[in-house]
């Protein structure tokens, strides 16, 4: 989406987050959604509408999203109408996806779900393979 060379990567503000610190706030992230869905359940059912409270979830991490770009914000940092496109198509896709945990939390326990919530990290990469050709290591 956002294009830098190497060393305009490599000289970045101290401002920038470390890896791990991000991997540990959206790994809290995800695991309080599935339990906090999973508590909210009354009588076997949500008494809440699910798809506005994945619209609430999304609009979240989109406030959250752009907090963290305007700290990195770098000044050859752009965009072009095509990346952001091709940035909207997964985006779609996990709006749907985090719509079905719902159903699939109603199913399955908390513990359940994050465990077959994992095979989606094997799922992008073999989809990543197969339709764009990328590997994941090289």
């Amino acid at each position: 989406l956002f294009y830098l060379d190497h060393h305009q990567m490599m000289t970045r503000s101290p401002q920038r987050l470390s890896t791990v610190t991000v991997a540990l706030v959206l790994m809290s992230v995800s695991t309080l959604q599935a339990m906090a869905a999973t508590l909210s359940k009354r009588d076997g059912a949500y008494p809440y509408k699910v798809i506005s409270a994945t619209l609430l979830s999304e609009m979240f991490k989109l406030i959250c999203s752009m907090g963290l770009l305007a700290l990195e914000r770098h000044p050859n940092m752009y965009w072009t109408q095509r990346s952001v496109m091709m940035a909207a198509v997964p985006g779609l896709a996990y709006q749907v996806l985090n719509n079905l945990n719902f159903v699939t939390l109603y199913f399955v326990d908390a513990p359940t779900f994050q465990i077959l919530g994992n095979l989606k990290i094997v799922a992008t990469g073999i989809a990543g393979l197969v339709l764009l050709g990328r590997y994941l290591t090289k």
